[in-house]
């Protein structure tokens, strides 16, 4: 195994995306929480230090991590709709999360476009649930980086901001979700995914 280290807190969920993408490459990582990030060229988390070189930013990571299976396979194509994918979620979808979880959660003000955001927000999963309507992965026959990025992505809103009532809307879109965090690899890194019963405040000292 290719060992390195990876600069970032456990529960960075930024993190933890390029820790499930190193074992599934066959890569090994050491968690340095409190590392100088100095040499970085960004010096900010995540940050890889593997073969000395260093990299910033958990796509560029991912990306310089993974195996050709992960990247979508051989074809080009394939490879660019799994960084649409990737990028989609992080662009499009991720800011939509924040929004529509922190205010249940507290940790910030209800904004005055919370129910458009909201409403953006479940457009985004019901376009994920039909294209996944007939596919098990969203790019090719095998997991890429396309679904870690976006499951990870969805596990904060999927543990906070959707009860039972408004994840039964998205069938195939939680169908998938619960094959890619029940994967070994992906469990060993994140544990266990509870789903959200009730809308409710973050206990003091949690950590989403």
């Amino acid at each position: 195994m290719v060992k390195g280290k990876l600069y970032c807190s456990q529960d960075n969920f930024r993190g933890q995306k390029i820790l499930v993408i190193a074992k599934y490459s066959g890569k090994e990582l050491e968690l340095e929480e409190h590392g100088d990030l100095s040499k970085f060229p960004l010096q900010s988390t995540p940050g890889l230090e593997l073969d000395k070189k260093y990299l910033n930013e958990s796509q560029a990571i991912a990306f310089y991590l993974s195996n050709e299976c992960l990247k979508g396979g051989p074809e080009s194509f394939a490879q660019a709709q799994v960084l649409q994918w990737m990028c989609f979620a992080d662009q499009d979808l991720l800011p939509l999360i924040f929004n529509h979880v922190f205010p249940i959660l507290e940790l910030m003000p209800k904004p005055a476009n919370y129910e458009d955001n909201s409403k953006t927000l479940f457009k985004h999963l019901e376009h994920l649930n039909a294209h996944l309507k007939l596919k098990t992965f969203f790019v090719g026959e095998k997991i890429t980086l396309a679904d870690i990025w976006i499951c990870l992505d969805l596990v904060m809103l999927m543990q906070h901001g959707l009860v039972k009532e408004d994840r039964d809307k998205y069938t195939y879109l939680l169908r998938w979700f619960q094959t890619i965090v029940n994967q070994k690899i992906v469990k060993e890194v994140i544990g266990e995914v509870v789903l959200c019963e009730k809308l409710q405040p973050l206990k003091k000292g949690s950590i989403v």
